[in-house]
């Protein structure tokens, strides 16, 4: 018996999960921020600072399975909901992090419906899914009943990141299983640059919203740190910890000499 009454990680990683689910659903925004940085300690601070949810940048970062661990772990205890995001063929990884605690996934370049009803799938356990079942602390490390409380299974984010997507969006933010989608920006403008005949990547985004909200799908963005508003269409706005500490640390730096 511990000291005082406990609440089971995996509990505490539902009501995460099931806030989150809420905020959107009943019109709120959401802050969040791409972890790039190893130390879990980094978690205190956005914690401290307010923010609602983290990205562990399993694609672009440099994080270990142990580090990753970690900071899943701190982000649940600090009260943050974590997410890791992997690349579209990175299934392992991803049901890795969810075994760790992660409360869901973002999905890099998605670009059909089938890829997010075979993403669905795969983070689910069964019956809902083909998820594996193991001792882990995404089951308290133990072997309890499944349940299929749909409030609290893990997030799916997809990511629409090319002119290929942003074509077909119709069919893709009206596809079942993604709790919301995010537009990737810098890789979309990186990947509209590929043709000549590419419209503006701001009426890209422009027609995405529309889309969306024809549907009623929730968009995330990334956000400016130079905009107060941020992304003021997204529901769910992103910043990386490279730009939150760069800056702080400019703005400390420009100061008188």
């Amino acid at each position: 018996m511990t000291l005082l009454p406990t609440v089971s990680f995996r509990d505490r990683r539902g009501r995460l999960i099931r806030a989150v689910r809420e905020r959107i659903a009943g019109g709120g925004i959401l802050r969040g921020c791409f972890i790039g940085f190893t130390d879990p300690r980094i978690i205190d601070v956005w914690a401290s600072a307010g923010i609602d949810l983290v990205a562990l940048d399993l694609e672009h970062g440099a994080h270990t399975t142990e580090s990753a661990d970690e900071i899943i772990a701190a982000a649940v205890d600090a009260g943050v909901l974590p997410l890791v995001r992997v690349s579209a063929t990175d299934t392992q990884l991803a049901l890795r992090a969810l075994d760790s605690g992660a409360a869901g996934v973002m999905v890099a370049d998605v670009r059909t419906a089938t890829q997010v009803r075979e993403w669905r799938t795969r983070i689910e356990y069964p019956p809902a899914g083909t998820r594996g079942v193991s001792s882990t602390r995404a089951l308290d490390w133990g072997l309890p009943l499944l349940t299929t409380d749909g409030a609290s299974s893990p997030l799916l984010v997809p990511m629409l990141e090319t002119l290929e997507a942003s074509e077909g969006v119709r069919e893709l933010v009206a596809a079942p299983g993604a709790d919301w989608w995010h537009i990737g920006r810098t890789d979309l403008t990186a990947d509209l640059t590929v043709y000549a005949d590419a419209p503006p990547v701001g009426r890209v985004v422009d027609a995405i919203h529309a889309e969306a909200q024809a549907v009623g799908m929730p968009l995330g963005e990334n956000g400016s740190l130079t905009d107060a508003a941020g992304a003021a269409r997204a529901r769910v706005v992103m910043v990386t910890d490279r730009q939150l500490t760069f800056a702080a640390g400019s703005g400390f730096a420009d100061g008188p000499r």
